[in-house]
């Protein structure tokens, strides 16, 4: 069997799950049009901001659509992408009765009706009115499987797909060692490494911070513009790691900081609660209470001693 992924790398989740595949005796490959400064790399890299010619794009991405559909037996798509630029592989993927996947992760399809509907706090990345819809339209007319990472996201996209999977964000753990860096520290590192600030809380986090600087005495690191692999160094460091305060969910930075065993703050609202098979060990924080519970982790340390065994547990 070969698995295809493609065409846009979200917070490296395709980038692990190939490995895994390709140990389970899976020829899995990933396929990627878009660069970052976070430095996923995938097998294929078509950097189509690279190609300033839209015909050239569309040209190349077609060749790039027709290859796969020769070499490839299943096809996992990601965040609302295709081979091509503007779905017209889709009817030739459908046609050719092999599983076709399309896994969302977020903005993607989240609308902002939907997200106050189950937590108060979110926000959404701003799009033309009616643009998701119109994505998702056209894509789950000819593609029938979905897969989300929790059940917020399942609320977005159950009304468009024959079948919803939900998938729990995909961690390598060996990438990810437990880890007791943090044990030199002379002050308490308290880490946040927002890729989006807008919609991540960041202004909430820094307010925070700059109160409790006043009152503790700790190390603070904001960690922005810089490669994963770099980031991850950082997080290793960590006695404190603060995700997200808007969102509601447990994100790739939260799960990250999980399984390197420390303590994570981040907001998780009740319908994403409700997905998870069990109560993640995480501090839940809204903008409201952020600066309470960040005090009551910088001020137990026992506390973060039994949090990040269990984290990484979980």
């Amino acid at each position: 069997m070969k698995v295809v992924h493609g065409t846009m790398i979200i917070a490296n989740q395709a980038t692990m799950l190939v490995p895994e595949m390709r140990r389970r005796g899976v020829t899995a490959a990933t396929i990627s049009y878009y660069k970052t400064y976070l430095g996923y790399e995938a097998d294929f890299e078509h950097p189509i901001a690279d190609i300033p010619d839209e015909a050239a794009r569309r040209r190349s991405t077609t060749l790039i659509a027709a290859s796969a559909m020769q070499e490839f037996d299943v096809f996992h798509l990601w965040f609302n992408t295709s081979f091509t630029l503007d779905y017209s592989d889709l009817p030739m993927l459908a046609n050719l009765d092999r599983p076709v996947f399309m896994q969302h992760a977020g903005s993607d399809v989240r609308t902002l009706e939907k997200a106050k509907a189950m937590n108060s706090w979110a926000v959404v990345k701003p799009m033309p009115p009616g643009q998701i819809h119109a994505q998702l339209s056209v894509i789950s007319r000819y593609i029938k499987t979905a897969i989300v990472g929790e059940a917020r996201l399942y609320e977005y996209v159950k009304d468009y797909y024959d079948k919803v999977h939900m998938v729990p964000i995909t961690i390598d753990l060996a990438g990810f060692p437990l880890s007791d860096e943090h044990l030199a520290n002379e002050r308490p590192l308290v880490v946040h490494a927002p890729t989006s600030p807008a919609y991540k809380g960041t202004k909430y986090v820094m307010a925070a911070v700059e109160k409790l600087k006043k009152r503790y005495d700790f190390d603070f690191q904001l960690v922005q513009g810089m490669p994963h692999e770099e980031a991850k160094k950082v997080y290793r460091r960590a006695d404190i790691i603060l995700d997200q305060f808007l969102g509601g969910g447990v994100g790739s930075l939260a799960t990250e900081g999980m399984a390197l065993g420390k303590t994570v703050l981040c907001w998780v609202c009740d319908r994403a609660r409700e997905g998870y098979p069990e109560e993640p060990p995480v501090i839940s924080a809204n903008p409201d209470t952020l600066e309470a519970k960040l005090e009551m982790a910088l001020n137990e340390p026992g506390l973060r001693r039994e949090l990040g065994p269990r984290a990484r547990a979980y």
